[in-house]
């Protein structure tokens, strides 16, 4: 939830520089003329870059924190297959289930994380 709460906004955020880009990138293509008539080439690349950067940056940023679900996931997964496997093995011990019944606990434990 914590990864999730905090990729939103930026993933949003994401979204609104790269409409910003590709305004700018059609609004420019559009009018080529007039951009060169008026000598405006190098305030159309210059805006071009900042809104580009702005972009880059925040991307950056939600894919790097987005970045981290997965081995967390990989973590909790790798926990609950250890749980299953320790107290499965208990039981085993004991006599209360056989080894198939935990192969089968094992298969759904990494079936629910994916």
């Amino acid at each position: 939830r914590a990864i999730a709460r905090s990729t939103g906004p930026l993933f949003k955020e994401q979204q609104n520089r790269l409409g910003r880009l590709n305004g700018h990138v059609e609004e420019t293509i559009s009018g080529i003329h007039i951009v060169k008539a008026f000598n405006r080439e190098e305030k159309a690349i210059s805006e071009f870059d900042e809104v580009n950067a702005e972009l880059c940056g925040v991307g950056i940023k939600a894919q790097i924190r987005a970045g981290f679900l997965m081995p967390i996931m990989n973590v909790i997964n790798n926990i609950g297959f250890a749980a299953v496997a320790l107290v499965g093995g208990i039981l085993a011990v004991n006599g209360h289930i056989t080894v198939g019944v935990i192969a089968s606990f094992l298969s759904y434990s990494r079936q629910f994380v994916r």
